[in-house]
């Protein structure tokens, strides 16, 4: 559980989580800060790349705190009876003190899911849970809030995917970015609003009040619309991209490149080149 609750939280693959060592993490306890030195690319598995910072969450509407999460996962460790104080350990490691294996990280997230009541295959009959499931899960918890080029840093190497994990996890908080009540909440109903003549004396400097929130709240909600606009061009030129490499029948070559893990079509009878040059 704490490892599919940091994984998420830092959004690592499981390769990355699984491979990680006791080193990787540095604490600032005045400041309830953990530090995780991370992978910078796809193929920087030993996370020997880029360090990301997370403070304590608690009070936030995220209801897992990686400061107070992680310092609880260090204390059990510390208590494994295998567990060594001069010398580095895997910081996840299986019942036989090792690191775990890519399959058997995906294996303990389809229990998690098991043991809370989710389905492992979808209604498709695709397998709902991977080595992504806990970025995807981190990136929509984060975007339900937060800017989708935080995220972007955050995840280190996603690129556009990052669109796809949120998907329309943005739109769920859009009443709140415009300052509307929850629909939905509980034992709350949402007030008529209110009311007032132009004209009324007394009383202008409240109206320029209410039409300065409101011009910032039509500013958020364009920019919000924007964003979407842009989301689902990617998304089409996505899927058009695809359904049109679907349909080739010639037989194609790719490479990719091991320093940017960026794939490239090779030229035809010509694979030492790529069709970009």
């Amino acid at each position: 559980m704490h490892l599919a609750i940091l994984a998420s939280l830092f959004l690592l693959r499981e390769i990355e989580a699984s491979t990680s060592l006791t080193d990787a993490w540095t604490f600032d306890h005045s400041r309830s800060e953990l530090s995780w030195k991370l992978p910078s690319s796809k193929t920087d598995h030993l996370t020997l790349g880029v360090t990301r910072k997370l403070g304590c969450f608690c009070g936030s509407a995220i209801e897992a705190c990686p400061y107070h999460l992680a310092c609880e996962h260090l204390d059990w460790l510390k208590a494994q009876p295998g567990y060594q104080a001069d010398r580095t350990s895997p910081l996840f490691p299986t019942t036989d003190g090792i690191a775990a294996t890519a399959a058997k990280v995906v294996e303990t997230f389809e229990e998690i899911g098991l043991r809370t009541g989710m389905p492992l295959l979808s209604d498709e009959g695709i397998r709902r849970f991977g080595g992504h499931t806990p970025r995807v899960t981190g990136s929509r918890i984060y975007a339900a809030g937060i800017e989708v080029n935080k995220i972007w840093i955050l995840a280190r190497h996603s690129g556009d995917m990052i669109l796809r994990y949120v998907a329309e996890a943005p739109l769920e908080s859009l009443r709140a970015d415009l300052g509307l009540a929850d629909l939905h909440q509980a034992g709350h109903s949402v007030p008529a609003p209110a009311t007032q003549s132009i004209s009324s004396p007394g009383t202008p400097g409240r109206f320029m009040r209410d039409s300065k929130a409101a011009n910032a709240r039509l500013s958020v909600l364009e920019r919000a619309l924007s964003d979407l606009q842009e989301t689902v061009q990617s998304q089409a030129q996505d899927v058009a991209a695809m359904s049109t490499a679907f349909c080739l029948t010639e037989q194609r070559v790719f490479v990719q490149n091991t320093a940017s893990a960026a794939v490239h079509y090779a030229r035809t009878n010509d694979e030492r080149r790529s069709v970009c040059g």
